[in-house]
């Protein structure tokens, strides 16, 4: 081991000289340009090593923290160098403070969203023992995304077992992944399948379409709504203050898997879910407001609530961040159920759609990792098509 490995302890001033060296050949820098920071030691059983710290005010004068350059010493060798930036206590306890706050927001959302999806899967079971549920619906989904959800672990598999601890029994492991995690998912993907078959049945009882719309005419409100949806999305994403950078490890991730192009399964699953539930919130607003003619303060406040919980993972940077996107763009997307969704609730899911393969679109050109465009391309298909067969079905009612 290498606490263990033999070296020799040396004194301090011998080993700054080491750590000096570091700085000339690792960073072409003179010890001059740094101010040491911090000399500490730390005694093995067969040796001594030390770790020295130099500020790096002259390239990097921070207001907030400090830049600082390491370099760890094993004995009489160089064992690593590297820099980083070292904060101050008072902006760490206000980092804590905030994700607290972060923390606390999340939990209450991922609290009213489970609630809600539960109290949906039991709206379902009533409506399925009064013999007016759509069997078939369910089924259709039920289907899919069960089909999708085993792809998605039998593909991972080798990545997921490359993950087990070793202090623990394969068989063990394998065990609980299979019995565990895959019967949770497909619980998932049960309840998913309800919730589907409920927002079906609720939009079909209450369809307004227009019945001159045809089939072309209804598509083009479709993609021409979501076009408007995903251009004021864009808008509010503008402000989004930049904390870090954002990177994609879509095409690395799915490289180790069995068959890396059927990492779009995942994405497909991914549109599928988010668009069951929203289309869910969609088709409960218009039950219960009949239209947009009762209830409409009440439900129109809820809305925007489940919008805030929805998103709260994706676009949670700040608390002004997300209050300005989870109030702006559900209190637009009220306003476009009202003028246009509420008498063509059937194209929801192709308006949905036109925000994520923008998203696909954009992710392939900015990260064109070979199979990220392989998974990209092949999402675009499947979800063009499922959103397009999905609308048909809502239209023609089995």
């Amino acid at each position: 081991m290498n606490e263990e490995r033999k070296g020799k302890s040396m004194k301090e001033d011998e080993e700054r000289i080491i750590a000096h060296e570091v700085l000339k050949d690792g960073f072409h820098r003179n010890q001059e340009e740094f101010q040491e920071a911090m000399a500490e030691e730390s005694k093995k059983p067969e040796r001594k090593d030390w770790r020295f710290e130099f500020s790096d005010t002259l390239n990097y004068p921070f207001e907030k923290g400090e830049a600082r350059i390491y370099v760890n010493i094993n004995g009489d060798e160089a064992s690593g160098f590297g820099k980083y930036v070292k904060t101050s206590e008072e902006w760490q306890r206000e980092q804590r403070d905030k994700r607290k706050i972060a923390g606390i927001v999340r939990s209450t959302c991922d609290t009213i969203e489970m609630l809600v999806r539960i109290a949906a899967v039991i709206i379902a079971v009533v409506v399925w023992s009064r013999r007016k549920f759509p069997i078939k619906i369910f089924l259709i989904f039920l289907t899919t995304l069960g089909t999708l959800k085993l792809i998605t672990f039998f593909n991972n598999l080798p990545i997921e077992i490359s993950w087990f601890r070793t202090t623990e029994p394969f068989s063990t492991q394998f065990t609980q992944l299979f019995v565990s995690d895959l019967l949770r998912e497909l619980m998932g993907a049960f309840g998913n399948a309800m919730i589907a078959a409920l927002a079906f049945r609720w939009i079909v009882g209450e369809n307004t379409e227009q019945e001159s719309n045809s089939g072309k005419s209804i598509l083009w409100i479709g993609f021409g709504t979501g076009a408007l949806w995903a251009g004021f999305q864009s808008i509010i994403i503008l402000l989004k203050p930049s904390l870090s950078p954002e990177w994609t490890t879509l095409g690395l991730y799915h490289s180790a898997s069995a068959l890396p192009f059927l990492g779009s399964a995942i994405m497909f699953e991914s549109f599928i879910k988010e668009t069951i539930f929203m289309l869910f919130v969609f088709s409960a607003l218009h039950f219960l407001t009949k239209g947009w003619q009762q209830r409409k303060m009440i439900m129109g406040l809820a809305f925007i609530l489940m919008f805030l919980c929805v998103n709260v993972g994706q676009t949670y940077t700040t608390i002004g961040y997300w209050l300005v996107y989870g109030i702006s763009l559900p209190v637009i997307l009220l306003m476009i159920y009202v003028w246009i969704l509420r008498s063509n609730m059937v194209v929801i899911p192709v308006v949905l759609s036109v925000p994520f393969l923008l998203n696909r679109i954009t992710t392939m050109i900015e990260y064109p990792h070979p199979v990220g465009i392989q998974i990209g391309v092949l999402t675009f298909i499947l979800v063009v098509w499922f959103s397009i067969y999905w609308m048909k079905m809502l239209r023609k009612p089995v």
